[in-house]
C-alpha cells in the first residue's frame, strides 16, 4: 500500500457546476492529509481508496493552510461561489485538519464576501459539539455544509461495507448539523457490491427516503465506481460486479425526485460514467445519459430525463426484472 499524497502538495483542486447557498459554482478543493483515521485503524471501506491520494502521515497545520492558499488562489472565481474542502477523510477529524488550521482557513473564507457557503465532509463520529462551535464562531454566520457517506439506510448492508457506523449514528449526526444551523448532506451509494440491479434501485431510493426523513435536504446518490487496491476491484477483475447502469441512475433519480418533490436537493455524480470503472450504458448513449443526469442535477427538473432512448434500454429492463 502506498500513499501517492505529499505534505506540501494540494491532491487536486478544480471549479464545478453547483447547487449551493447564493451560487451556481463552486471550487472544489481535495487537501492532502494523514487520511481517514478510519482508514488507518481498520484498512477502510471495502470499496474506498481516496485515503492513498494523501500523505499517510500527520501534515502540519502551516502546510495544510498553505495547501489551501495555493488551491484557492489559482481557481477562486470573481463571482458569487461555493467552497468545498475534502480530504479524502473527515475534515472535523482533528488529527487531518487540527483547530489551526481550521481557524485559519476557515477564517479566510468567512472575511471573503463572494464566498457563499462552505462545505466538507465527516464521518459521524466526529460531528461534535466542539467541532461544530468552533467552525460556526469562525464562519460567522456564513452558511456550511456537512456531507456524511451514509451510502445506505440499511445497516446490515452498510456494516458489509465495514462503514463502522449505524442508521441511528448517522442520523444524530444529521440532527446535531442541523442544530449548530449547518445544512446536512448524505452520500447514498447506487449499486453496492454484489447487489443485483434491481436490489440496487430499492436500496438507493429507500436510503434517499430515509436520509430525507433523519432531515437531510441535500442527497448526493453516488453511483459506484471501482477504485484501485479495493476489495471491490478484486470481485471487479474476475467479473462478480458490474457498476450500475446509467438507465438505473435515471430510475433512481425519477423515483427518488417524485416522492420529495421540493423537499431536497437530488444530485447525482456522474464521476467515471462510461468508462469500464464507473457508471455506464451502451457506447452509443452514455454520454448523452450522463449529459442528462448533469442538467438534472443542475437545474432540479425531472423533465431533463424523458424522453431518453437507446436499445440499450431493453438490455437494462432484462436486468432489473425480478
Amino acid at each position: 500500500m502506498r500513499f501517492r499524497g505529499r505534505p506540501d502538495r494540494y491532491v487536486a483542486a478544480w471549479k464545478q457546476p453547483d447547487r449551493v447557498t447564493g451560487a451556481d459554482r463552486s471550487v472544489v478543493i481535495v487537501l492532502s492529509t494523514r487520511g481517514c483515521r478510519w482508514f488507518h485503524e481498520t484498512g477502510g471501506c471495502v470499496f474506498c481508496s481516496y485515503p492513498l491520494e494523501g500523505a499517510g502521515t500527520r501534515v502540519p497545520p502551516e502546510l495544510l493552510i498553505r495547501q489551501f492558499e495555493r488551491a484557492y488562489s489559482r481557481h477562486r472565481p470573481d463571482s458569487p461561489h461555493g467552497v468545498k474542502l475534502f480530504t479524502s477523510g473527515s475534515f472535523l477529524d482533528p488529527e487531518e485538519v487540527p483547530d489551526e488550521a481550521v481557524r485559519e482557513i476557515l477564517g479566510r473564507l468567512a472575511e471573503n464576501e463572494l464566498v457563499t457557503e462552505v462545505s466538507f465532509e465527516s464521518r459521524p463520529e466526529f460531528i461534535t459539539d466542539e467541532r461544530l462551535e468552533l467552525i460556526t464562531e469562525v464562519l460567522d454566520g456564513k452558511s456550511f455544509e456537512v456531507g456524511i457517506g451514509l451510502e445506505t439506510s440499511d445497516d446490515e448492508l452498510r456494516a458489509s461495507m465495514n462503514k463502522g457506523f449505524s442508521f441511528r449514528e448517522f442520523a444524530k449526526a444529521v440532527k446535531k448539523v442541523r442544530e449548530y444551523g449547518g445544512i446536512p448532506k448524505a452520500y447514498v451509494m447506487l449499486k453496492l457490491p454484489f447487489l443485483s440491479e434491481a436490489e440496487a434501485i430499492r436500496d438507493a431510493y429507500m436510503s434517499c427516503v430515509d436520509a430525507h426523513l433523519a432531515g437531510c435536504t441535500r442527497i448526493s446518490i453516488c453511483p459506484t465506481t471501482v477504485h484501485r487496491e479495493t476489495v471491490l476491484e478484486k470481485a471487479w477483475r474476475v467479473g462478480l460486479y458490474r457498476p450500475p447502469w446509467l438507465w438505473t441512475c435515471v430510475e433512481v433519480a425519477r423515483k427518488v425526485k417524485g416522492t420529495l418533490g421540493d423537499r431536497v436537493d437530488l444530485l447525482v455524480d456522474t464521476s467515471g460514467a462510461g468508462t469500464p470503472r464507473g457508471p455506464s450504458n451502451c457506447p452509443r448513449c452514455s454520454r448523452r445519459v450522463a449529459r442528462a443526469l448533469r442538467e438534472f442535477t443542475r437545474t432540479q427538473d425531472i423533465g431533463r430525463l424523458e424522453g431518453l432512448k437507446c436499445s440499450c434500454l431493453a438490455v437494462w429492463r432484462t436486468h432489473i426484472v425480478c
